[in-house]
């Protein structure tokens, strides 16, 4: 572990850096040196920087910070267990629920008039109860299924399911009704407004603090279901406990941000070309790390600091995630999980 030491810092520092960044640019610039003087005397003389930062661009990067890190590691989870390389946070499905409860409240609220279906509030409890239906039903699955290949087939079956109803509401949608959800679909970390702070933060912080204490079995998994069995590892509870944290994680950032992508594809495999290891007492970590710094580079880019224009934050994430994992695919040759 001493050796990864100084990568550990190069992480954390290029983290940091780009965390004052993201405070620092946007549709107004402010210098960095009042940036940390107003966060460490938590007050500035500047109203306008005051309002700003401590209002807007602080929550949306701590948003950032824990979405990426939550989708980096549902993306290792889920790769661990499949033993799969392109295994994603949504390929269990929640991502298509959390899509299936917007569009249905979003038709819901064209057909009946009742525009209290469109507001925030509404979207994001219809995307948790969407994401909630899928993640019972994996639960449920995973519980009964020994085969870890039947279970990822029958996730990417609740998938297909709901997005077939999603493209059918689709179907019967007006233009108004589609662009509100195409608004949802890009992704956002600044829809977080203070009364749902702690209900997005504390189930990510159990999950993340969760999955450290599973990484002995994680290392397990990799040498074979057998192997595994053979140290005493209970398979079956195991796997119940990956598939549980991997779904909520997926599922919360669905719900709060809308289907952020690339990002728990990409980010366990440029974690393993940085340090070389299959360890996930060293890759767990080291996700959280790149997963936050990566989102956060996202949201940064997709501001257009000086313009006043935003991108769609989906976007942004598959630009940049999918050369960075070109690169690696190449300069590796193959992918391991």
């Amino acid at each position: 572990m001493k050796l990864k030491t100084p990568k550990f810092l190069l992480l954390i520092i290029v983290f940091l850096t780009l965390f004052l960044l993201n405070l620092s640019f946007g549709s107004v610039h402010f210098q960095l040196v009042d940036i940390i003087d107003a966060i460490l005397h938590q007050s500035s003389k500047n109203e306008s920087l005051e309002v700003i930062l401590f209002s807007f661009r602080i929550p949306k990067t701590i948003t950032a910070i824990l979405a990426g890190s939550s989708l980096a590691i549902a993306g290792l989870l889920m790769q661990s267990l499949f033993q799969n390389p392109l295994a994603g946070p949504f390929v269990l499905g929640i991502s298509s629920g959390a899509s299936l409860g917007v569009s249905a409240c979003i038709l819901l609220s064209s057909l009946y008039g009742l525009t209290f279906l469109k507001t925030k509030g509404a979207l994001l409890l219809a995307s948790s109860m969407g994401s909630l239906l899928v993640f019972v039903a994996i639960l449920i699955t995973a519980n009964k299924i020994k085969n870890n290949t039947t279970l990822l087939i029958l996730g990417l079956m609740f998938g297909y399911i709901s997005s077939g109803f999603v493209s059918i509401l689709f179907y019967f949608s007006k233009t108004e009704e589609l662009n509100t959800f195409m608004q949802w679909s890009y992704g956002s970390f600044s829809r977080l407004t203070p009364e749902y702070y702690t209900l997005f933060a504390l189930p990510i912080l159990f999950c993340l603090l969760l999955s450290i204490t599973i990484a002995k079995y994680l290392n397990a998994f990799l040498l074979g279901e057998d192997y595994a069995r053979s140290l005493g590892v209970n398979i079956k509870k195991c796997r119940l406990i990956i598939v549980f944290i991997s779904a909520l994680l997926a599922g919360i950032v669905t719900s709060f941000c809308g289907p952020i992508s690339f990002i728990g594809v990409s980010v366990p495999h440029i974690v393993r070309y940085i340090f070389h290891t299959t360890n996930h007492f060293i890759l767990l970590p080291a996700c959280m790390i790149v997963g936050a710094s990566m989102a956060i580079f996202a949201d940064l880019v997709s501001s257009l600091p000086g313009t006043g224009f935003t991108l769609p934050l989906n976007s942004v994430t598959s630009i940049i995630g999918a050369p960075i994992l070109i690169w690696v695919i190449l300069s590796k040759k193959s992918l391991k999980c």
